[in-house]
């Protein structure tokens, strides 16, 4: 039931009270993995579903529900002579299959399924010569003729709909991010998933059997990838027999069918309980729109998501396995409708549940660690909205806990490692002790270590390094942190290439500390490369940019 949630990055400013200071370099800061903070996979990874979401938007729902209806309106005519049965079945299948893919209802999978069983049947009738037709007057034929013909166009209508181009872009930009997520990335099921979607949505398109094939290999990787009882094996199971299921139909391989059957079979054998197969619905249906509140900002989708996590967790028990996920999922919704709204209350509320989620996964379960991190960023969070010192002082023991209970080599302890980073340099400008912003560098250098080239975090890392040695340079004066801040600010810009969403950033992260250097040396060509990289990232942000104000202001200090 666990829904797979990307780590993103989020770019902080920090602070500075001098008067005339120079632009001052923004610290990325990772929650969690399952935070609202984006890291360079989850921005590609988010790019390409909201491409293909629009793909799929392109023709109104209505259009294939429409099909279903006509395909539904001639199965239930006599049969007409010379026009087997299982063409309707067929079309009726494959649309309920499309609709499977874009609503996720369980119920329009169940009889696809069912229905290409079927289709199984009556084809061994032809084959044994037992396929009867039954004798029909000529008014009836035509009209079930021109209905099956009228679902068919429609149908072949809404998959033409999507524009080819948009899904060859998303099909590349999730491939972008798989490669972002080699084994044994944590969220590479969820690229693997994303990736096969696409490829299934231009096979609608296409037709070309290519797509098919590695959507199925995608998908099988995908379910090895998080075997049961993993919350997102389910969903992944539904995808891969559905696709199997869709194979089945263009060439008739009964392996496929078989294999779409017993998969299906198998996930219907785990729902044990109506309470349960209800709550995963819920939970399936509220992560669904989540997903599209975080890459679209729709408050209604955000409510509707919110009220369906709350059914889901008055179903479940309180030791019911599957409900530390549902907390941890409503933690985050809360924490999105906290930040779109500013309402306090949803941060309480938000931490009140993380709390719940870590005291459901007590070591040495597998997951406590990232629970212990996710507490954490929403207690730093809120002493960032109240300044209560208990608040940071928690987040950075719960930190601290979190990178001992995870055990090396993993994935994970660069990002605690940056997160304890981020909560120590917060402390640092607090209260002024050297100690902070020391351990805060010497955690940003461990991650940094963690995040050889070509991991897609290093840009992140090499930035918060310099931003930490930056600010100490302003405390002691030594050249060496500046000259570090300055050439580990330009290793992060060569790997943000255009068009890098946070090129512009690193643009005027580079500025600023080139500015520093110049008030400090005289160095007027240290002057000419800051207002260089300023007047770069000023073209770089449109008149709707969100850091286009800043960048108009740093060129004017220039």
């Amino acid at each position: 039931m666990t829904s797979l949630q990307a780590p993103q990055l989020q770019e902080r400013s920090a602070s500075n009270d001098a008067l005339r200071a120079p632009p001052v370099p923004v610290t990325e800061q990772s929650d969690t993995p399952s935070s609202e903070d984006e890291d360079e996979s989850s921005l590609l990874y988010d790019q390409a579903n909201s491409i293909l979401e629009e793909c799929n938007d392109s023709a109104p729902l209505s259009d294939l529900d429409t099909a279903i209806y006509l395909f539904r309106e001639v199965l239930n005519m006599p049969p007409v002579p010379h026009s087997p049965r299982s063409h309707s079945l067929k079309g009726l299948a494959g649309a309920l299959v499309t609709r499977f893919f874009l609503t996720k209802q369980h119920e329009d999978l169940d009889k696809s399924l069912s229905l290409r069983a079927e289709i199984q049947h009556d084809r061994a009738g032809v084959l044994t010569g037992t396929e009867g037709n039954s004798h029909l007057n000529t008014n009836t034929s035509t009209e079930s003729s021109e209905l099956s013909e009228l679902a068919n166009t429609i149908l072949a209508n809404f998959n033409q709909s999507a524009q080819l181009s948009s899904l060859n872009t998303a099909v590349m930009i999730h491939r972008q991010a798989l490669l972002l997520r080699p084994i044994p990335h944590g969220l590479r099921a969820a690229s693997l998933d994303g990736l096969a979607a696409s490829l299934y949505a231009r096979f609608r398109r296409t037709d070309d059997m290519l797509n098919l094939d590695e959507a199925i290999l995608l998908l099988h990787e995908a379910v090895e990838a998080c075997p049961a009882p993993h919350g997102y094996h389910t969903d992944l199971t539904n995808n891969l027999s559905a696709v199997l299921s869709t194979r089945f139909d263009k060439t008739g391989q009964l392996p496929d069918l078989h294999a779409a059957m017993e998969r299906h079979h198998y996930v219907l054998q785990d729902t044990d309980t109506n309470d349960r197969e209800k709550a995963n619905q819920l939970f399936s249906l509220a992560t669904n729109l989540l997903k599209r509140v975080q890459q679209s900002t729709q408050i209604t989708a955000l409510e509707r998501a919110i009220s369906l996590m709350r059914e889901v967790l008055a179903l479940l028990p309180i030791h019911h396995p599957n409900r530390s996920p549902v907390c941890n999922n409503l933690a985050a919704a809360l924490t999105t409708r906290f930040q779109q709204s500013g309402q306090r209350e949803d941060l309480y509320e938000a931490i009140s549940f993380h709390r719940e989620t870590l005291e459901l996964r007590p070591a040495p379960h597998p997951d406590r660690p990232t629970s212990l991190s996710n507490l954490a960023g929403a207690l730093q969070t809120q002493f960032e909205q109240s300044g209560r010192r208990q608040d940071l002082d928690e987040a950075i023991s719960l930190y601290r806990d979190a990178l001992k209970l995870q055990p090396a080599p993993h994935p994970l302890i660069s990002i605690f490692l940056n997160n304890l980073a981020n909560a120590l340099k917060t402390q640092f400008d607090q209260s002024g002790q050297r100690e902070d912003l020391d351990e805060a560098i010497s955690c940003n250098q461990e991650a940094l270590e963690l995040r050889p080239a070509p991991h897609p975090l290093r840009s992140s890392s090499l930035n918060n390094l310099a931003s930490a040695l930056w600010t100490r340079f302003n405390q002691s004066g030594q050249h060496k942190d500046l000259d570090e801040a300055i050439l580990f600010n330009q290793q992060a810009l060569k790997l943000r290439p255009a068009p890098h969403p946070l090129r512009s950033m690193s643009m005027n992260n580079l500025a600023g500390v080139l500015h520093t250097r110049f008030n400090q040396s005289g160095q007027r060509e240290d002057l000419d490369e800051a207002i260089s990289y300023n007047q770069q990232a000023l073209e770089l942000q449109p008149a709707s940019h969100p850091g286009r104000c800043n960048s108009l202001n740093n060129l004017a200090g220039a």
